[in-house]
């Protein structure tokens, strides 16, 4: 997929409009996606900027094998992935099962998170 924008200079008093193409980065690899949680998860403890710092903030700390748009729209992906299981997971504990251990509800949040989306949270 190649993606192209365009950029207007003057050269000689002439407006001139050069078309840039960029390609497609590479995509995550599952570890590239736990680094990145990692990150957002060690970023936002840190108590200096907390979990409202800005994302550009984020992505300078984290940015040095892809671009800051491309770790953003990853990102944003993890992020809404990650807040369904959250919510599947608060919902379990909600019913409050007597005698069922954390283990046991991660798993029962797992299956009400294939039930609710069609597929497996990899987590």
């Amino acid at each position: 997929m190649k993606f192209s924008s365009s950029i207007n200079s003057l050269q000689n008093d002439t407006l001139v409009t050069t078309t840039l193409a960029k390609k497609k980065g590479k995509n995550f690899a599952p570890k590239e996606d736990v680094h990145l949680a990692a990150s957002w998860l060690d970023t936002s403890q840190d108590p200096d900027t907390g979990d409202e710092q800005k994302k550009v903030y984020f992505g300078v700390k984290i940015a040095a094998q892809r671009e800051l748009g491309s770790l953003q729209a990853r990102w944003r992906l993890l992020q809404a992935t990650c807040n369904k299981f959250a919510g599947c997971y608060a919902a379990i504990v909600a019913c409050n099962e007597s005698g069922k251990t954390t283990e046991q509800k991660i798993l029962d949040a797992h299956v009400l998170f294939r039930k609710q989306n069609g597929a497996s949270f990899k987590s």
